[in-house]
C-alpha cells in the first residue's frame, strides 16, 4: 500500500481542485448554454433547472475525462471529471442566476 505524506496529499488535492476549477471556468458558460438549450427545446419547469443542470454538466465532464483517461491510461481520472462537472455545475448555475435577474 502507498504511504503518501501530508505534503503529497495536500499537493494531489491542490491538484484535483485547479484542474476542477479551470474546467468549471472554461466549461460552465457553455454548459448553460447547453442547459437552455434543453429547457426550452423538452419544456422544463424551472424548478427542474439545476438538477438538469447537473446531469449535463457532469455528463459532460465524464465524456472530457474518459477521454482523458483513455488517452493517459490513468482511470482514477474520471473521478476528477466528475468534480469538474460539479464546479461546472455551478459556474453555469451563477450565470443562470444572473441572466435571470437581469431579464426581471
Amino acid at each position: 500500500m502507498n504511504q503518501a505524506t501530508i505534503g503529497e496529499l495536500t499537493a494531489l488535492i491542490a491538484v484535483v481542485v485547479s484542474i476542477a476549477a479551470a474546467y468549471g471556468k472554461a466549461f460552465g458558460k457553455t454548459q448553460m448554454q447547453l442547459v437552455q438549450w434543453t429547457i426550452e427545446a423538452l419544456v422544463v419547469p424551472n424548478r427542474y433547472r439545476g438538477l438538469l443542470n447537473l446531469a449535463i454538466g457532469a455528463g459532460l465532464a465524464q465524456i472530457m475525462s474518459a477521454i482523458a483517461a483513455w488517452v493517459i491510461g490513468e482511470p482514477r481520472f474520471l473521478a476528477i471529471g466528475l468534480l469538474a462537472g460539479i464546479i461546472a455545475s455551478i459556474e453555469a448555475a451563477g450565470a443562470h442566476d444572473a441572466i435571470d435577474k437581469s431579464a426581471a
